[in-house]
């Protein structure tokens, strides 16, 4: 992840949301993988990593809503 997104050891959402915005997407999309054909070790890394994903995304939406509170 690009180190201009990490701030203080959390997600400024700014900046990944200006870094997300300005991803470029790959010209041609990846084949998707059959889960047949996953290792159990590569199905496992899949499921840290987007459950670590959904955290981030909703400590983002928790700093969001307080800040909107606090107004």
């Amino acid at each position: 992840m690009n180190r201009l997104i990490l701030s203080d050891n959390e997600i400024n959402p700014i900046k990944l949301r200006f870094f997300l915005s300005h991803l470029r997407a790959p010209t041609e999309p990846e084949a998707p993988v059959p889960a047949k054909k996953l290792s159990k070790v590569d199905i496992k890394k899949l499921r840290k990593r987007v459950s670590s994903l959904k955290r981030q995304i909703s400590k983002i939406k928790k700093k969001k809503n307080t800040k909107r509170k606090k107004k």
